[in-house]
């Protein structure tokens, strides 16, 4: 019977009145928010780990999981981000050696700005920049620009010349050159 069409009588016109005894666009509605508030509601409740899957891979995110320089190298290459040294030299150029307020406020290691034209993992801005969840998150964003503005670049070299338009220094892609990868 759902969805199907009834006439009653108006008691005060007596006029028919087409009715459905359960519209199927409201049952649409009805599931879709459900789904949503219970996708919500596991976020919320489960802040110890957050699941992503990217192909054959699965990552996990652990919220409450601290910052470290090995940590951050390991998750780079976890996300198969080409070229990871340069990835992570710009990291400590970006925080300035994971010091600056944009990556501690706002969880940005790569002086993001909020992404327009390719999907994100920011959940706002702060200070003109892109403001992540956690650390892992703007990794994972970085992996999304890559992909779609760098999926074609081959070697360091084209990927060095791709940057100079990454940052608003003019010196920025010497400055990366200039830092030792320990």
């Amino acid at each position: 019977m759902i969805g199907k069409k009834y006439l009653i009588i108006d008691e005060s016109t007596l006029e028919a009145v087409e009715k459905r005894l359960i519209s199927i666009k409201s049952i649409i509605v009805l599931f879709v928010s459900i789904f949503i508030i219970n996708l919500t509601l596991l976020f919320i409740v489960s802040s110890r780990e957050v699941i992503y899957v990217s192909g054959e891979k699965s990552i996990t995110i652990v919220s409450h999981d601290r910052f470290s320089k090995e940590e951050l190298k390991a998750y780079i290459d976890k996300l198969n981000i080409i070229f990871p040294d340069i990835v992570y030299k710009q990291a400590i150029l970006e925080t300035n050696n994971f010091q600056s307020s944009i990556f501690i406020e706002n969880n940005n290691l790569f002086g993001m700005k909020i992404a327009i034209n390719r999907p994100t993992t920011s959940i706002g801005v702060n200070k003109d920049h892109a403001v992540y969840e956690n650390w892992r998150q703007s990794v994972i964003d970085y992996a999304l620009f890559q992909t779609s503005y760098a999926r074609n670049i081959t070697n360091e070299e084209d990927y060095y010349n791709f940057l100079k338009n990454y940052a608003e220094d003019s010196l920025y892609v010497y400055k990366l050159k200039q830092i030792k990868s320990k």
